[in-house]
């Protein structure tokens, strides 16, 4: 549904065959635009089309939305939103938008995207994404950077609040690229993000960092295929004030082939700012993870392998070893314990270590029941 729309500077001709028709429009522009969520969502898979032609080439040299409203976030409409549309540019032969930009909530966006009308359909799309940091205080602007799709820039960003439950907590400021390149029933995604150091590594360190590549099959029952993903330096407190502060390295990589087919996970983390629970940080030095699920059932979990390595940046505090499955109403874990000392993880904990199996599980039913069962060696420790 369109609000208060209208066009400037039209003008209609006769075009150069294959095309019919060449429209042209110097201004489009609407105060609002609703796009509705379908109230009969189709489940079945996306049909590829043989081409995207059609006889009528349109140009509009700057297009004008002030609010686009989509139909999965309503109330959360895409601001100012400008680009420049060409269909059936270059003889017919692909579509473009260029020079796109809009705001959502914090976010500002810019971009492009063309594609080819004739099979394979050769996707091009790059789209930056920017958001400025957000102080703790209710003065702080939010006023946002202006985006590029190709290059990244980190800004700096308040020093991440202490862990209380009233104090508000500071956003940080990050920069996002996203690009997709190939033919459209099988696109290959980039995506990246920068976000400033960690605040115990400024001046000196290095923008925390998100990589993923992906090959996507939109028209395909299950539409992910190979997912690999990295991180740099990723500090958990910067985005909330519940979450212990780090320093994750981290390598993840998913395949899958089928919605109903198993999908596996792998999983390595480093963390080099590993410390203890009660001062804020998170007590895992190391930790390597093989996970197995069905993607129609993800709540059905297979752990194939777990190896975690706890402890502090400075000392090992022993090491977890295990594997299990699970569901939301039942679940079986099978741990080794070797040489764990809790009061290095947790202050408050009593100084001891503990080695041995350790096997947890809770029972399906209407009531949560859990059975633990240990076999541990202990070693107190004297103050």
């Amino acid at each position: 549904m369109l609000t208060d729309a209208g066009w400037r500077g039209l003008t209609v001709e006769r075009a150069a065959r294959p095309l019919w028709l060449r429209l042209r429009v110097g201004t489009l522009y609407a105060a609002r635009v609703d796009i509705p969520a379908s109230a009969t969502p189709n489940t079945e898979p996306l049909q590829a089309p043989a081409d995207l032609r059609f006889p009528v080439e349109l140009e509009v040299s700057s297009m004008r939305i002030d609010k686009l409203h989509l139909g999965a976030l309503p109330d959360r409409p895409m601001r100012a939103l400008t680009a420049r549309v060409h269909l059936n540019a270059a003889q017919g032969t692909e579509h473009r938008v260029d020079a796109l930009a809009f705001a959502w909530e914090r976010v500002r966006a810019s971009g492009e995207v063309s594609i080819g009308t004739d099979a394979p359909m050769l996707l091009r799309a790059a789209l930056g994404l920017a958001q400025a940091a957000t102080a703790a205080t209710p003065t702080a602007s939010t006023s946002a950077p202006s985006p590029r799709p190709a290059a990244l820039t980190g800004a700096a960003r308040p020093t991440p609040l202490a862990s209380t439950a009233t104090a508000a907590f500071a956003l940080p400021a990050w920069s996002a690229s996203i690009a997709l390149a190939g033919p459209l029933a099988a696109p290959q995604l980039q995506a990246t993000l920068r976000a400033a150091p960690a605040a115990f590594d400024r001046p000196t360190g290095a923008p925390q960092s998100l990589d993923a590549t992906a090959t996507l099959r939109p028209f395909a029952r299950w539409p992910l295929g190979a997912l690999r993903a990295t991180t740099r330096g990723l500090d958990l407190s910067a985005f909330s004030a519940a979450l212990p502060a780090t320093a994750l390295d981290v390598t993840a990589s998913a395949a899958s082939t089928a919605a109903d087919q198993p999908a596996s996970v792998s999983l390595a983390a480093t963390n080099a700012r590993a410390g203890r629970w009660n001062e804020g940080r998170l007590p895992l030095r190391r930790l390597a993870l093989e996970l197995a699920a069905r993607p129609d059932q993800p709540s059905e979990l297979e752990v194939s392998a777990l190896d975690a390595e706890l402890g502090t940046a400075a000392s090992s505090a022993g090491r977890v070893t295990g594997r299990g499955h699970g569901s939301p109403d039942a679940w079986q874990l099978a741990l080794t314990l070797a040489e764990l000392h809790p009061e290095q993880l947790d202050a408050r904990a009593p100084a001891m270590q503990l080695s041995g199996p350790l096997a947890m599980a809770r029972r399906a039913g209407g009531t949560a029941s859990f059975d633990v069962q240990a076999d541990l060696d202990g070693l107190a420790t004297l103050p």
